[in-house]
């Protein structure tokens, strides 16, 4: 199916530090096994701010962003200049490929981190990045990024960190303010039952629990996959049928999305006239990064979100948005 390529988060490869090809060229299992070693590795962990917890501020200038978020969240404050190396599938701002690569949180390239001789590293916490992370003699901040709480929080630490801190107030406010302008827009309004897709044979999907499912609900979804209280997890396609969504918001597609692409994804949907949004053609799809990137254009996927599901005609956002 897919014209025999099988269609995979962009998104979540970034997220986790993983290569495209362990998914999209090779057989699927490992890139799942991988997403999944990811996904229990952050679970368990401390969350504090390690080195940084009892120490005042310094003046950091050789920074280390370890995930595509985090290097995004320094470039929008402004502070680029202090990060000399970053994390796999740092695409955006485009202007963050130029930088040195230190590999992903599962496949950490320990040579070039030593040649850029960081002064702190800021990673999300889990048990691989505990483990290896401090042995490189850098201070290393920890920042969660699995709730929008944590995401603001992030923003203003980090803002904190590079001396940014009033930019820093302001990402997060931004964020803050939109979410909250969503709930207030739809909480009188009747759910609408959603499916977020993340990838297929597996289905994987958007689960009860973190920055997806508060989105999804503050722009008036339903989550029928929200009874399991993960972020995401694959679900047997039966639940699916079962459950009926409404609307299918996809987010396998890298941007720019072709038509041939997503025409690939609606035929597979047309199959089963029997789930609602699959009947009505209500197939949605926007760019990944905008909802599974914890960073600075959550703000963006959630204008996207709340027009897939028929809310608003949010800002259009970049790559290719919900069609």
């Amino acid at each position: 199916m897919f014209l025999g390529e099988k269609p995979v988060a962009h998104g979540m490869t970034k997220r986790a530090g993983l290569t495209k090809a362990s998914f999209r060229h090779a057989a699927l299992l490992p890139g799942i096994i991988a997403m999944c070693c990811y996904a229990s590795a952050s679970e368990g962990v401390s969350t504090t701010d390690s080195l940084l917890a009892k120490q005042p501020l310094k003046d950091y200038r050789r920074i280390v962003a370890f995930s595509p978020a985090m290097t995004e969240i320094v470039y929008r404050l402004g502070a680029q200049e202090r990060l000399v190396g970053v994390a796999l599938f740092s695409d955006y701002p485009p202007e963050a490929k130029e930088k040195p690569t230190v590999g992903g949180i599962l496949n950490i390239d320990s040579e070039k981190i030593i040649s850029l001789r960081p002064d702190l590293i800021i990673s999300p916490p889990g048990a691989i990045a505990n483990e290896k992370l401090p042995t490189f003699g850098a201070d290393i901040l920890y920042l969660p990024d699995k709730t929008l709480a944590d995401i603001e929080t992030a923003f203003l630490r980090i803002g904190q960190i590079v001396g940014k801190e009033s930019e820093g107030k302001a990402l997060a406010g931004a964020l803050k303010s939109a979410v909250e302008s969503a709930r207030k827009r739809n909480e009188e309004r009747p759910k609408v039952k959603a499916l977020v897709v993340i990838g297929y044979e597996p289905m994987w999907v958007a689960g009860g629990y973190g920055v997806v499912e508060e989105m999804l609900e503050a722009a008036g979804g339903e989550n029928v996959a929200g009874g399991e209280k993960k972020d995401f997890y694959a679900i047997d396609f039966e639940k699916v049928l079962s459950q009926r969504p409404e609307v299918i918001v996809d987010l396998t597609l890298d941007a720019p999305a072709t038509d041939e692409r997503r025409n690939s994804v609606k035929a597979f949907w047309k199959r089963f006239s029997s789930i609602p949004a699959a009947a009505t053609g209500r197939i949605k799809f926007i760019d990944s990064d905008l909802l599974t990137i914890p960073g600075p254009r959550l703000v963006e996927g959630l204008a996207e979100l709340e027009k897939a599901l028929g809310r608003q005609q949010g800002k259009k956002a970049g790559g290719d948005g919900a069609r």
